[in-house]
């Protein structure tokens, strides 16, 4: 409950989707999204896409900017063996806030397909780096101010 006097959070209806990705994607993605100055919420959000695009699914996730500053923080760590959930060790999360509806419609993709949020952010990784090898990928912010 927000404080009296303040306005709510802008987080307030949005929810995190976060991705466990082995270290040698998740480094590859941010090496993409520096190269196409994005942010690392548009790639997730392009990758989420490209992946639901190649299973015949409309996008569910709205890849625009929306912090207006570069948070500066360590590089991610791949996660310790003491870790609690065996699927995280070992890999980096890669994370953004979106609209609570975008991330309640993704879930309910992923749960009709049979598949998870993270197979599904893990394998439109892969698709997002083997289009932009291509050319075929999203243009960057230089690409369409040209």
């Amino acid at each position: 409950m927000p404080a009296l006097g303040r306005p709510p959070s802008l987080r307030a209806s949005q929810r995190q989707v976060i991705a466990y990705l082995e270290p040698e994607l998740c480094d590859a993605l941010k090496v993409l999204a520096e190269r196409r100055a994005q942010t690392l919420r548009e790639v997730l959000a392009l990758a989420v896409n490209a992946e639901l695009e190649a299973m015949g699914i409309a996008p569910a996730l709205t890849p625009e900017r929306q912090r207006q500053f570069l948070r500066v923080q360590g590089a991610a760590k791949p996660r310790g063996d003491g870790c609690d959930t065996p699927g995280r060790r070992g890999r980096k999360a890669l994370a953004g806030w979106f609209d609570r509806r975008e991330t309640e419609r993704l879930r309910d993709v992923a749960a009709e397909c049979g598949r998870t949020v993270q197979d599904i952010a893990s394998a439109g990784g892969v698709r997002l780096l083997a289009l932009a090898a291509q050319g075929d990928g999203a243009p960057s912010e230089a690409d369409t101010a040209a």
